[in-house]
C-alpha cells in the first residue's frame, strides 16, 4: 500500500524485494534458507548474532500483592459507617432499625 500511495518508491524497496527473491529461489530449489525482518531493518554490517535469548526468573512477592485492596478498604469503610448508623439508631430506641438506617 505505501508504494501505491507514493510513500516509497521501487528503488527504496530494492533491498527488501531482492532479499525476498533470494529466499524464494532457495525455497524453490529445496535449499535451507531464512528470512529475517530484523536483518532487513538493521542496515549495519556488524557481526552481531542474529538471535538472542533472554532468561527471566520471576520472583513472586506475595507480601507486595494487594489485589483489590482499594475495593476491600472501601467495603470495610462502608460497613463501619453502616454499623455506626445502626448503633445510633439502636441507642435512640427505634424499633425498626433497618428503616431508620436507610436500607
Amino acid at each position: 500500500m505505501p508504494l501505491l500511495l507514493g510513500q516509497v518508491n521501487l528503488g527504496q524497496m530494492a533491498h527488501l524485494l531482492g532479499h525476498s527473491a533470494d529466499v524464494l529461489d532457495r525455497v524453490l530449489a529445496n535449499q535451507p534458507t531464512a528470512f529475517s525482518w530484523c536483518a532487513l531493518a538493521d542496515s549495519s554490517n556488524d557481526n552481531a548474532p542474529g538471535r538472542a535469548f533472554v532468561t527471566a526468573i520471576p520472583e513472586l512477592n506475595f507480601n507486595a500483592l494487594k489485589a483489590a485492596a482499594g475495593s476491600s478498604d472501601e467495603v470495610s469503610a462502608r460497613e463501619v459507617r453502616r454499623a455506626r448508623v445502626e448503633q445510633k439508631v439502636w441507642r435512640d430506641g427505634s424499633s425498626d432499625r433497618r428503616a431508620a438506617a436507610g436500607r
